[in-house]
């Protein structure tokens, strides 16, 4: 099941729901102590906690309460060092690292908070390079990376932090620069959707951390700010958010399966390298290719028909391929004059789930 704690309309609540995915079903769960918006939220050894946030007044809070989902009960654990507003907080290598967000005083932070569950007590980590609030934070390759947020503006800042070395990196920036988005990984991807300032998004944009390429994938439905993404299987669920830009928030939940992510790079004509991820493992795949962008149905007959496509018929099959153990692939190759400016689309053959588009030729701006 999921454990949702949720906010409503300009104010803070102590209201928790679950949400039961074998029957697709929510259900009220026990209040927690003490209303709450903004906090970080996260998962550890089968407890749910939620860490500093709001209540309704922004001021910052320095509580921790902790809810556990077999006895449907509340608790509260040691405190944050200091009082964290529209922070995050991830689990990693068994502890809770809290990430950024504002002070009492209402200015952005840097700060990393280390909590130890057996000892119930916050550290020091180091300090991310980027003071910020309103952003995300995913584990992925045994890191955490802390992506977006704020300070009075938006920004697309990707920082990744290493729990062994203590140490923070900069990675590729995030293609649009926003903040309060839903993120979560799947497989060895993240995923970052919605988000808000200087507008709402809808946009659904997908990072790699093995390559540090970020790809775009099918938008949000229906565009939203200020929801927690859960990871499924194969999958991210985005419940609730909010539908106007600070306000508005729903009871709207939906779910995203990501298709392949291409990354092609170098000059057309001429010597180029194609990256692929995001295939079932040792999965088969196709590469697709139009003159221009448009919407193309598989007709019958053929491997996944009724897929629709996002290019213009006609379309042609460069080639066919069988992806690692990973989900991967990646060649090196030459693009004839022919292929300049056509833009190409990987599709999954074993889930029938296509990719981003990438155009022969195009810098990495270009991906989409």
């Amino acid at each position: 099941s999921l454990n949702i704690v949720t906010d409503p309309f300009f104010s803070a609540t102590d209201t928790a729901e679950i949400f039961d995915l074998a029957t697709n079903t929510w259900s009220p769960a026990a209040p927690m102590p003490e209303p709450r918006d903004h906090p970080g939220v996260v998962a550890l050894d089968g407890l749910v906690y939620v860490v500093g946030g709001f209540a309704g007044d922004f001021l910052a809070r320095a509580t921790v309460f902790v809810y556990d989902p077999a006895a449907d009960e509340w608790g509260s654990v040691a405190p944050l060092p200091e009082a964290r507003g529209a922070g995050v907080a991830v689990a990693l290598d068994g502890r809770i690292y809290h990430l950024g967000g504002t002070s009492p005083a209402g200015s952005a932070r840097r700060e990393t908070f280390v909590y130890e569950p057996a000892t119930d007590s916050w550290s020091r980590g180091a300090d991310m390079p980027t003071a910020r609030e309103h952003l995300v934070a995913v584990v992925a390759d045994g890191a955490a990376y802390a992506i977006g947020g704020r300070v009075g503006v938006a920004t697309a800042v990707n920082e990744r932090y290493d729990p062994v070395t203590d140490l923070w990196t900069t990675r590729a920036p995030m293609p649009t620069a926003r903040s309060a988005m839903s993120a979560a990984a799947v497989g060895d991807r993240i995923v970052v959707a919605g988000g808000e300032v200087p507008m709402l998004f809808a946009v659904n944009e997908i990072y790699d951390p093995l390559t540090d390429t970020w790809t775009c994938q099918e938008p949000m439905a229906l565009a939203r700010h200020g929801a927690y993404a859960v990871a499924l299987d194969d999958g991210v669920m985005v419940p609730a958010g909010g539908t106007i830009q600070g306000v508005a928030p729903s009871a709207y939940a939906d779910v995203f399966f990501p298709g392949p992510s291409l990354v092609l790079d170098g000059a057309c004509p001429g010597a180029a390298s194609v990256s692929i991820a995001g295939v079932g493992p040792g999965g088969d795949l196709a590469v697709l290719a139009a003159a221009a962008e448009g919407s193309f149905t598989i007709p019958s007959g053929l491997p996944c028909a009724g897929t629709t496509l996002a290019l213009a018929a006609p379309v042609s099959l460069m080639t066919t391929a069988t992806a690692d153990d990973a989900g991967r692939l990646a060649r090196d190759l030459t693009l004839p004059p022919a292929a300049c400016g056509r833009v190409l689309q990987v599709l999954d053959l074993g889930t029938c789930r296509p990719g981003n588009l990438a155009t022969a030729g195009a810098t990495a701006e270009g991906r989409r």
